[in-house]
């Protein structure tokens, strides 16, 4: 016979205030990971996006992030990169200019990665509670 699955209901997202927002700006400005958590919440980058990036995707004289591939874990452990998810996901993000000089200082020539860590020290949910802001559908920025 036939079982009739449950039909799926979203749950209703939770938009950060511009409180939370500037609350969680200044906490992970602190942060040894500042990088990680700026292009979470000014980009929109997901966790392996953001572990993907390299310097070399960076373009600061137009100012400019090119998102080409992620960092995936596969179920051996292994880590490799992949495109983004879907053809979309592949994009050239403009850096405001009040954010550039973050770039600029934190900038490395070459091909190293822009946040050199694995998907899963990047916990978004632990830093946005260590800041202060409350946790909602937004476990990473997006």
């Amino acid at each position: 016979e036939a079982v009739m699955r449950p039909a799926h209901t979203p749950r209703a997202g939770c938009a950060w205030s511009a409180e939370d927002s500037r609350i969680y700006m200044r906490a992970a400005l602190q942060d040894r990971h500042k990088m990680a958590w700026v292009l979470a919440l000014l980009f929109g980058l997901r966790r392996g996006e953001i572990c993907g990036l390299r310097w070399s995707d960076i373009s600061l004289r137009p100012g400019e992030i090119h998102v080409q591939r992620q960092l995936v874990k596969l179920a051996n452990g292994t880590l490799v990169e992949q495109p983004p998810k879907t053809r979309s996901g592949i994009r050239t993000l403009p850096i405001p200019p009040e954010v550039l000089p973050l770039f600029r200082s934190s900038f490395r020539f070459g091909n190293s990665r822009v946040v050199p860590l694995r998907q899963q020290v990047l916990k978004f949910e632990g830093a946005l509670r260590r800041a202060g802001v409350r946790v909602s559908v937004i476990t990473t920025p997006r």
